[in-house]
């Protein structure tokens, strides 16, 4: 196997070589590059920043998305504030379905405590109001409140899923972001994860519904 990687990269190294000084392998090259990156199924960001330019594209070319999450925020938040993620979120030709937690979610106020915060739940309470705000401009936008201690927060767009952990002390935002395939049997674990809640809290989209909040 390592003999195998040297000879992949002294193939390369030589195939620079070449497409500098004979134009006509420099398209060539470009193509076998563009191929051994497209194997790369699992790419590690150190936190969702460093991953939003990725992010970005992925969503602008996804139909769909699909999180689990404590507040989703990244997606909230564009009611009152101008985001990256601000014509994406509005977008009406995409089907859109949130699940964050409620605000009377008991493991909300352990998170607080973990990130020192006294007010998450007041945060998620805001989120709730802010995505009712987006439905009622987008009818492709669903909502659903989960009571579940969540260990990651999932982004599911058509080709690519977006995980990242909440880790204690650190908001999901700063913490490692792992962009997923959907070549990936990880894909499977996740996608299937998310669809296991989602249909679990149906209740709660109904009841949102009912009482016109």
């Amino acid at each position: 196997m390592e003999v195998l990687i040297i000879s992949i990269i002294g193939s390369l190294i030589a195939g620079i070589i070449l497409a500098k000084t004979v134009p006509v392998f420099s398209t060539l090259l470009n193509n076998i590059m563009l191929k051994l990156f497209s194997i790369v199924i699992v790419r590690k960001y150190s936190s969702q920043k460093s991953a939003q330019k990725r992010m970005l594209n992925d969503f602008h070319n996804s139909d769909t998305i699909s999180v689990f999450a404590v507040r989703g925020g990244t997606f909230s938040d564009v009611v009152h504030e101008e985001t990256p993620f601000n014509n994406e979120v509005k977008n009406q030709n995409k089907k859109a379905r949130y699940l964050i937690s409620s605000k009377d979610n008991a493991h909300v106020e352990s998170r607080g405590k973990e990130l020192g915060m006294k007010n998450l739940g007041d945060a998620v309470g805001l989120s709730i109001s802010n995505f009712m705000d987006l439905k009622k401009e987008n009818n492709n936008i669903s909502l659903r409140l989960h009571k579940e201690e969540a260990k990651t927060r999932i982004i599911i767009f058509d080709n690519v899923i977006y995980v990242s952990l909440y880790k204690k002390e650190m908001a999901s935002r700063k913490s490692p972001v792992y962009r997923i395939r959907k070549e990936s049997d990880l894909w499977n674990i996740f996608s299937l994860e998310f669809e296991e809640k989602w249909k679990k809290y149906e209740e709660s989209e109904n009841n949102l519904v009912a009482n016109g909040t």
